[in-house]
């Protein structure tokens, strides 16, 4: 019986897991992002979400392979989750060399400001591959949500993401997630 719960544990983690950087994976994601809109719809607390989009990344696996491509992704998710609560925060893989974070009891400005420190812990690491060194960057889209919209807060996070990118990359944009044509007085 006791192997059999391991081996079904096992089975669920894989499940939720991204196998490459380790962190949730999208479904896993949008799984507590649910949960934590509810809570937050009801607390009023604060609730941001952060989109990390890696700069330039085909470049990335174009001049150095995909294996360097990977070791890239998994930095990152490692990054990700040293600057991250535990059992509080839910760091994810999206999609290819996007990620995104789940922040509870984190308003806008407590949002840029973990988005800011992983964006230069990243900055600053540097990859090698055959002796020639190399450095990415990432742009970031940040919202916060509001009234448990996490539908539209998400939306506004990937608008703020493309705005980045367009701005220059290497940037943050975050704004509060207002609902369509809701008051902002």
């Amino acid at each position: 019986a006791a192997t059999l719960h391991r081996h079904r544990q096992n089975l669920e983690t894989l499940v939720r897991t991204d196998m490459l950087t380790g962190l949730a994976n999208r479904r896993e994601f949008m799984t507590r992002l649910a949960r934590e809109a509810h809570r937050q719809s009801r607390s009023g607390r604060p609730l941001s979400v952060v989109m990390f989009d890696v700069d330039h990344f085909k470049r990335v696996n174009d001049t150095w392979g995909h294996p360097a491509g990977d070791e890239v992704l998994a930095r990152v998710g490692e990054i990700l989750k040293s600057h991250t609560r535990e059992q509080v925060d839910t760091a994810a893989r999206y999609g290819g060399e996007e990620f995104v974070l789940l922040l509870p009891e984190t308003d806008l400005i407590g949002a840029q400001y973990v988005a800011e420190k992983i964006s230069a812990k990243l900055r600053d690491q540097d990859f090698v591959v055959d002796g020639q060194r190399f450095q990415v960057t990432q742009s970031v889209g940040i919202a916060q949500v509001v009234e448990g919209d996490v539908g539209w807060a998400l939306k506004v996070a990937d608008r703020n993401l493309y705005q980045a990118k367009q701005a220059g990359r290497d940037r943050i944009v975050a704004t509060v997630a207002f609902t369509e044509g809701a008051s902002h007085a």
